[in-house]
């Protein structure tokens, strides 16, 4: 924080509200990287809404989760200076109202790509070697011969992956297949410079093309009502027979009845998903019972070493407003200063 800034906060301290606040572990490396003028308070809605409302009304900025940034936060927060994200999607809170209240909204700057590429390659390994079955046979008691399996394993080595976007996370997961002798494809609405292709040995292909060629898709999109259901009836009767699907990003993106019956009848061999429409799924879901559809719970981001960067990323976009800069990692539509 620059000396200015530090004068600005000798009447009172910039306040920074947390929605919906932050695990104790979590506020405590917070508290450690916070800088000097700073104030952080917890604002949960969902456990006290009138005492998290009144935080925000008080608060310059907002640190948050989608969840944690309801329709009613957004409509309390008359001296916020600017939403960020410790997240990279923010789908689910009410961006146009913040947008129209003239308040920009700035996502993570990539701080957990590296979590969410290393699950991606979890899933699809654990989904190729039926990692899970395979564990819960040898905690039973019982011991399955490799060669008497009734699924075959296969390699990822020599696989051509499709990736379904080249943010942050999707170069992540892009860079770490390298090591696995993939043939790396992608589509985006934006194609990389060729520079970049070329660093994440990266081939841009059309939507539909990389839906065909590809044995492993991976979804790295944000929720847009462009991408909504992106992978639908079509799409899975155009996969290859062999071909799996992963999606660590947002639900939404995949029609899950389409999904189902796809792989109720063997038409792709499986689907390995970090993310479901509905968080839980409901207990009768049709996913849930699947033999060839593995589940982790939103988890891919999880990690404690991604915090600090997170962390990291939203203190640097408080002092670049302060010092009257354009935040980064802005959405479409934020406004640049305010």
């Amino acid at each position: 924080m620059t000396d200015s800034q530090v004068a600005r906060t000798a009447e009172r301290p910039i306040r920074i509200a947390l929605c919906p606040g932050l695990a104790p572990n979590i506020l405590k490396v917070a508290e450690s990287m916070a800088p000097p003028g700073t104030e952080l308070i917890q604002a949960n809605v969902a456990a006290d809404k009138d005492q998290a409302l009144a935080v925000v009304r008080n608060a310059d900025f907002i640190f948050g989760f989608p969840e944690g940034v309801p329709t009613a936060v957004v409509e309390a927060a008359d001296r916020v200076q600017l939403i960020q994200m410790l997240s990279a999607g923010y789908d689910k809170m009410d961006t146009p109202l913040a947008l129209t209240r003239g308040i920009p909204v700035a996502v993570n700057g990539g701080a957990n790509a590296p979590s969410v590429a290393e699950h991606t390659i979890l899933l699809i390994l654990a989904l190729y070697r039926h990692l899970v079955d395979k564990a819960l046979i040898v905690r039973s008691g019982s011991w399955e011969i490799a060669t008497a399996a009734p699924k075959p394993s296969h390699e990822l080595t020599g696989k051509t992956v499709g990736l379904l976007g080249a943010g942050f996370i999707g170069r992540a997961v892009a860079a770490r297949l390298r090591g696995f002798e993939t043939n790396i494809i992608y589509f985006d609405v934006r194609r990389l410079p060729a520079e970049i292709e070329q660093e994440f040995g990266l081939t841009y292909v059309a939507f539909e093309e990389l839906i065909r060629q590809a044995d492993v898709i991976s979804l790295h999109l944000p929720l847009l009502p462009d991408t909504r259901n992106i992978i639908g009836e079509v799409e899975l009767a155009a996969m290859k027979p062999e071909a799996i699907l992963v999606n660590t990003a947002r639900g939404e993106l995949i029609d899950e009845e389409a999904l189902a019956r796809a792989l109720k009848k063997e038409r792709i061999l499986g689907a390995a998903l970090d993310v479901t429409v509905v968080e839980p799924p409901r207990p009768d879901h049709p996913l849930r019972t699947l033999s060839n559809c593995l589940l982790t719970p939103h988890s891919a981001g999880l990690t404690q070493e991604n915090f600090p960067r997170r962390l990291h990323n939203a203190f640097s976009n408080v002092s670049r407003v302060l010092s009257g800069e354009t935040p980064s990692w802005l959405i479409a539509g934020s406004p640049e200063k305010r």
